[in-house]
Order: structure tokens, then sequence, then C-alpha cells
């Protein structure tokens, strides 16, 4: 890992927060753009197979780490996604219900992931020794 980087935590209950949303949420079909869809499986399909290393190492997982660049781009990703379904909701009064849901749905998860502390350094900083008290000799 990278020092220069900070990390996230995404923990086993994140994950299942994040595929539920985005299958609920980005499924095959005509209000979900392709390129829309493609992302959310992308990012998907990246969060899962780092937590299937991660189960393979031990039984279970305890937490996948992410670098600073994938937590921000899933972010980013949301919020787009966020201000895209309140922008249809408000605009389009057949599917309003429909978008206003997956709003809410994906802004929880933003709002939550949004909140997550840097695990930043990763290493343990070493303190200077200290040489006032004498040594056993």
């Amino acid at each position: 890992m990278n020092p220069n980087l900070k990390y996230y935590e995404y923990t086993p209950k994140d994950c299942e927060k994040l595929n539920q949303a985005f299958s609920s949420v980005f499924v095959l079909h005509d209000l979900i753009p392709l390129s829309v869809f493609f992302k959310a499986q992308g990012i998907l399909t990246t969060i899962n197979s780092i937590a299937k290393n991660k189960k393979e190492e031990k039984d279970t997982f305890k937490a996948v780490i992410l670098s600073e660049n994938i937590h921000q781009y899933i972010l980013f990703f949301l919020d787009e996604e966020v201000r895209e379904f309140r922008s249809i909701a408000s605009c389009i009064e057949t599917e309003k219900s429909q978008f206003s849901e997956w709003h809410d749905v994906l802004k929880e998860l933003y709002d939550q992931l949004k909140s997550k502390e840097p695990l930043h350094p990763l290493y343990k900083t070493l303190l200077p020794r200290d040489n006032s008290s004498p040594r056993a000799g």
C-alpha cells in the first residue's frame, strides 16, 4: 500500500448496503442508461473481488480496504446519480416516485460513505527514543 494515500475501511455491512442499493437501482431497464449500469457493475465487481480475495485468506472478512482513489470514485459516482435522480424526479411526473425512491436510497448510501474517516497513516509512527533515563547496565 502506498503510504502517501489515504485508505478507507468498508465493513461487511457497508459492502452489503452497497450491493443492495446498486442491485435494486442499477438494473437493466429503460430508465437507467447503459453507461451508468456498467459503471455501477464495475464498482460492485471491484469491491466484491477485493472482498472475495479477503475471504480466501480467511473464512470471513472483517473489512475491505479501499484506496482514496476508489473511495472518491464511488462518492463521485453516487453524487452524480443522486443529483440526476433528484433532477429527473422533479421534472417527470410519471416516474417521479421511482426516481425519488432511488434518490433516497443512493443519498443515504452516499452520506454514509462520505462520513467515513480515512485510515491514514496505515503505519505506526515510531516515537523518538527517550534517552533521558539511565540504562541498566
